[in-house]
């Protein structure tokens, strides 16, 4: 297992309020079976990017320590958040556990995680830098009852720019 904490991810979780607990060693079994299938965080062409598993498995495999995964416990198993492409290529480099972030909250502070922390964490989606604002406008002002205040709390963005 070659995940580590990441001040970035952890600092993040603290600041939106959930309960938030390091742990090591998490199987693959312990995962919910479609975890591959949703990565609400990038557009649904981009699911999981065959060339950046390839990447971190690369340098996973010279020694570099990824981020640890963020997860969410379901009663089906374990959510994945943010890290799918990590867990693709720690399973590419045959490891059998990983290292992850859990976080205790409810389905929708959950999508809203899974939405925002790509974003929040570097700056930017993978291709389009408002994709992550866009997606929780849509999900949780006009299909919710959140403000643009929220919104730009999760995805650490100016009010003003939600409002847009």
């Amino acid at each position: 297992m070659m995940f580590t904490e990441d001040n970035r991810a952890l600092n993040y979780l603290k600041s939106i309020g959930v309960a938030v607990e390091y742990r090591e060693a998490v199987t693959y079994e312990e995962l919910q079976p479609d975890y591959n299938t949703k990565n609400l965080g990038r557009p649904k062409t981009q699911t999981r990017i065959p060339d950046a598993i390839h990447t971190y498995a690369q340098l996973q495999a010279e020694g570099s320590e990824m981020p640890a995964v963020v997860l969410h416990q379901t009663s089906s198993g374990y959510d994945v958040l943010d890290g799918v492409q990590r867990i693709n290529a720690n399973q590419l480099n045959e490891f059998t556990t990983f290292a992850a972030y859990v976080v205790t909250c409810g389905h929708d502070t959950a999508t809203k995680i899974r939405i925002c922390i790509n974003n929040a964490l570097t700056g930017s989606a993978v291709n389009d830098p408002d994709f992550a604002v866009a997606a929780m406008v849509e999900t949780f002002m006009i299909n919710g009852d959140s403000s643009a205040a929220d919104v730009a709390a999760f995805c650490r963005r100016r009010k003003a720019d939600v409002e847009k």
